[in-house]
């Protein structure tokens, strides 16, 4: 019996590349827990690297990981995110209320990006999601230019 063995239930909490991987990489080892992936968007996980890239320029709306989610046996529970962790109870809360016990958990969530002070309002977006993608590319088209802010990091730490 080897490692894989000792879990019956496997939670990932992430809806990019770095999920699908982990439950890509669990099944091909063998493991055969019962695998629900928790992704805060709607839609199924997907690569962010094209957004700021062919998603902008119009070659590409579609990133989506195409995954064998049904036959990898994985239930996937879109548009609910993790609230709260409790790993004295082997147990994550969502937002829907719902407690997901687990016996493994990985969290793949990536970062989030820090709004800057004093930019806001129309036409001021953030990439993150397919979904600002698609707002800056309307915005892109309908104002025909974009400026792109970036944060010093090494002012940041």
């Amino acid at each position: 019996m080897g490692t894989l063995d000792r879990y019956d239930r496997v939670v990932v909490v992430g809806g990019g590349i770095a999920a699908k991987r982990v439950v890509e990489e669990y099944r091909r080892q063998g493991g055969d827990a019962a695998v629900t992936l928790v992704a805060g968007e709607q839609v199924p996980p997907y690569d962010r690297p094209p957004l700021s890239k062919q998603v902008l320029r119009g070659e590409r709306d579609d990133t989506t990981l195409r995954a064998d989610w049904r036959g990898w046996g994985v239930e996937l529970r879109l548009g609910v995110k993790a609230t709260a962790l409790h790993p004295d109870r082997s147990a994550l809360l969502l937002d829907d209320g719902a407690v997901l016990p687990y016996d493994a958990l990985v969290i793949a969530t990536g970062a989030d990006p820090r709004p800057l002070a004093g930019l806001r309002g129309e036409g001021v977006h953030q990439l993150r999601t397919i979904r600002d993608a698609t707002a800056l590319a309307a915005d892109i088209r309908a104002h025909g230019h974009v400026t792109v802010v970036e944060r010093d990091s090494s002012a940041a730490r």
